[in-house]
């Protein structure tokens, strides 16, 4: 789901006698036809926001109780009724009145995304626009990178004078890899607040191969009062879920063939908001709280991607080669899990066509499939594999939608194939 939004401060007002303040925000609304609402993330260091406030289907917001003195960052997105996240839109500073002399950040301009070929040699990078933040601020800066895949990029060197704006950010990708990995660039200014800035990055290396690694729950490592269920509507007949809250786990293991970047698809059945949640770990890390269900509960399985309260939706994993463990723990009993997906493919969609022969309204192919909110599809037929015809655009799920189509044209009898093309 894209999301243009144009960001800015509306008003603002602070209590002097408290030290706190508050802002309102407006932005425009996003063009997209399944914004079920938007979000505003905000924060005392740009790139990292500890606190977020939901408006709701209103274009603006009032952040309260910040405090004063600080410089506080800001950004919002859109959301789909199951919680599909947007992009952020640009960031925006305020400056609360009030408190101890402010320490303005220090700045550093947007680093643009980068494509390399597989053992391209160090590549060099222009670090631009890094002060103290303001004129009257003669602070000692330092500047650091971080990839957050060494497998892919694990080499890094920053050059930086403290007597000009700009510095260099040399990259070494690892030879004969392909992957994708995301750097983080931050300046520092040494203060006790406000003092950092940060800018993050993708760095893809060769082209990277898409996998798409499907674990059935029930075949995970089970631990009690978690219990495997029956279903013929699951896959594979069987779910795992917990008969009481916060106790009994599952762990999930997948061997990941190429260090990347991946999301998670879960296979769900969350029949209302009292049964809609699990904790998520990854290879033992902190849990983070997976709402499985958004707004989009009910009695059917359906198909959500992994999100966290606080590591974001959708929930992004960076996996190097190997074995890797995602734990399910019970937060709210009944929540039921029946199978995940593992993917390094942005445009990758669980849905399953079903076809099947119909005489009426007309003879025919019945062409049907169950699709997670946000997507929209294009039903495609072909005789021989190789040419194909679009037959039917979908409209855009709003929830987890159920899509038929009759196909009347076919011969009785004649040899037909079909796909579906994500848009």
């Amino acid at each position: 789901m894209g999301c243009a939004l144009l960001f800015f401060v509306l008003t603002a007002a602070s209590t002097r006698a408290q030290s706190t303040a508050s802002v309102t925000l407006a932005w425009d609304p996003s063009v997209s036809t399944n914004v079920a609402g938007y979000r505003v993330y905000y924060g005392e260091e740009n790139d990292w926001f500890q606190y977020s406030q939901n408006a709701g289907p209103l274009t603006a917001t009032t952040i309260r109780n910040l405090e004063g003195g600080l410089t506080y960052f800001f950004t919002v997105v859109a959301y789909t009724v199951t919680g599909v996240e947007s992009d952020p839109s640009e960031e925006v500073f305020y400056l609360a009145p009030g408190g101890l002399p402010p320490n303005l950040p220090p700045t550093l301009d947007p680093i643009p995304n980068l494509t390399l070929p597989v053992d391209a040699p160090p590549t060099a990078i222009r670090l631009t626009g890094i002060t103290t933040g303001a004129p009257d601020e003669d602070q000692a800066l330092t500047v650091s990178a971080v990839s957050g895949n060494p497998e892919v990029v694990p080499k890094l060197s920053v050059d930086f004078s403290p007597y000009i704006d700009s510095g260099t950010l040399t990259l070494t990708p690892a030879p004969g890899v392909n992957g994708v990995a995301t750097i983080t660039v931050s300046v520092d200014d040494g203060a006790a607040r406000s003092n950092r800035v940060s800018r993050s990055f993708r760095v893809t290396v060769g082209t990277p191969v898409r996998t798409n690694l499907l674990v059935e729950a029930e075949a995970g490592s089970v631990s009690g009062p978690l219990a495997r269920g029956v279903d013929s509507g699951a896959s594979g007949g069987r779910y795992v879920y917990s008969t009481v809250d916060n106790s009994g786990s599952v762990n999930c293991r997948v061997n990941i063939p190429q260090a990347d970047e991946y999301m998670v698809w879960c296979r769900v059945l969350s029949p209302d908001a009292g049964e809609d949640s699990f904790y998520v770990s990854v290879d033992g890390t902190a849990e983070d709280v997976y709402d499985t269900a958004i707004n989009s509960w009910g009695s059917n399985w359906q198909w959500t991607l992994l999100n966290g309260r606080t590591t974001g939706n959708p929930r992004r994993l960076t996996f190097s080669r190997g074995w890797h463990t995602l734990t399910f723990r019970s937060r709210e009993a009944g929540a039921r899990l029946d199978a995940v997906y593992v993917t390094n493919d942005p445009s990758f969609v669980p849905v399953q066509l079903l076809a099947k022969p119909v005489v009426s309204p007309a003879p025919g192919f019945e062409v049907s499939f169950n699709s997670p909110a946000g997507y929209r599809y294009n039903v495609q037929a072909s005789d021989d594999l190789r040419t194909w015809t679009t037959l039917w655009r979908t409209s855009v799920a709003s929830t987890n939608q159920h899509f038929a189509y009759v196909d009347s044209s076919t011969r009785p009898g004649a040899r037909r194939f079909y796909r579906l093309l994500v848009q």
